[in-house]
C-alpha cells in the first residue's frame, strides 16, 4: 500500500510539475505577443497622425466647419 502511495505522489509531482512548466509557457508567450500588438498599434498610430491622411481628414472637418457656419 505504501508503494502504492509513493508511485501515486511521485507521478502526481510529475504530472503537475509539467502543467506548471506549460502554464509557464502560455504567460511568457502571452507577454510577447502583448509587446508585440503594443508596439505595433504605436507605429500604427505614429503612421496616422504623422502621414497625409489625418492632415486631410482634419481639413476636411475644418472645411464643413466652416460651410456649416456660413449657411
Amino acid at each position: 500500500m505504501e508503494m502504492l502511495s509513493q508511485s501515486f505522489l511521485w507521478k502526481k509531482s510529475l504530472l503537475f510539475g509539467a502543467v506548471q512548466d506549460q502554464a509557464s509557457q502560455i504567460i511568457n508567450q502571452s507577454a510577447q505577443g502583448s509587446q508585440f500588438i503594443s508596439e505595433s498599434l504605436d507605429r500604427l498610430w505614429d503612421d496616422v497622425l504623422g502621414g497625409g491622411l489625418y492632415t486631410a481628414l482634419a481639413n476636411l472637418g475644418i472645411l464643413l466647419a466652416f460651410g456649416t457656419l456660413l449657411q
